[in-house]
């Protein structure tokens, strides 16, 4: 699986890390790392988002101070389904019920242990797609659209 990580200042040394893991693991890496400043990660989190949605990458990994900043931004992409995950029963949550293909983690809290956990549930759960969960996409996907989810049936 090709996987764009992207870090910030602050998540520059958890996504080194996150790098070994995907390495250990077998999957290419498009690194977007970068050194710019803490207050810019919209930048790094749109483009590595940007890099899944045109499907220059199957997945990408974000990690900035607390991980939910990089969320943010890169929910607001169109097609982009990122969550910010603390523990692997969050990662493969994210990935059952959500399809996720973008994970947050926070660069503050990277703990290698816990974060190589995380990093691996999210990456082997697989999306479970039961009727009630494609309901619930279909209405994210109508905010995400700009419509009211009491549309979808």
């Amino acid at each position: 699986m090709k996987i764009a990580i992207a870090g910030n200042q602050i998540g520059k040394q958890a996504a080194e890390a996150a790098k070994a893991i995907l390495t250990e693991l077998g999957h290419e890496i498009v690194d977007m790392c970068t050194d710019i400043s803490d207050d810019e990660y919209p930048d790094i989190a749109y483009a590595a988002a940007l890099s899944v949605k045109e499907k220059k990458a199957d997945r990408a990994i974000l990690i900035c101070g607390s991980g939910i900043c990089m969320c943010i931004s890169a929910n607001k992409i169109p097609g982009i389904m990122a969550a910010a995950c603390y523990e692997p029963i969050e990662a493969h949550l994210a990935r059952s019920s959500l399809n996720t293909n973008v994970l947050c983690l926070s660069g503050r809290w990277f703990v290698k242990g816990v974060a190589d956990k995380i990093i691996r549930e999210w990456l082997n759960t697989p999306f479970t797609g039961s009727k009630r969960q494609e309901r619930i996409l279909k209405k994210i996907q109508a905010i995400e659209q700009g419509y009211n989810p009491h549309q979808v049936g």
